[in-house]
C-alpha cells in the first residue's frame, strides 16, 4: 500500500459511522449514503471535520457514544491497523 492510498483518520472514522449506521446486509450503496448524508449535514451545520461534527453535535450519530458494536469493531480494526495519514 502506498503513502497515498492509507486512509486518514477523518476517512476512517467515516467508515466507522458508515458502518455502525447501516444495516448488517453491508450494502455499498447504503453504506455511501449514510456516508454522503453525513458530509453533507458536516457542511451544512458549519462543522470542519467529521470528527468535530459528531462530538458535538451527539443527536446526530448515535454510534459514537451508544456503544453500537458494529462501530466499535469497525472503529477498533481501523486504530489497530497501519498508521494513519495525516
Amino acid at each position: 500500500m502506498t503513502e497515498s492510498s492509507k486512509l486518514t483518520s477523518e476517512e476512517r472514522l467515516l467508515a466507522a459511522i458508515a458502518y455502525g449506521e447501516s444495516s448488517t446486509r453491508d450494502q455499498y450503496e447504503e453504506m455511501a449514503a449514510l456516508a454522503s448524508v453525513m458530509v453533507r449535514q458536516m457542511k451544512a451545520r458549519g462543522y470542519a471535520s467529521i470528527d468535530a461534527f459528531t462530538s458535538k453535535d451527539k443527536n446526530f450519530s448515535f454510534v459514537r457514544t451508544d456503544g453500537n458494536a458494529r462501530y466499535v469493531k469497525k472503529f477498533k480494526a481501523f486504530n489497530e491497523g497501519p498508521k494513519l495519514r495525516q
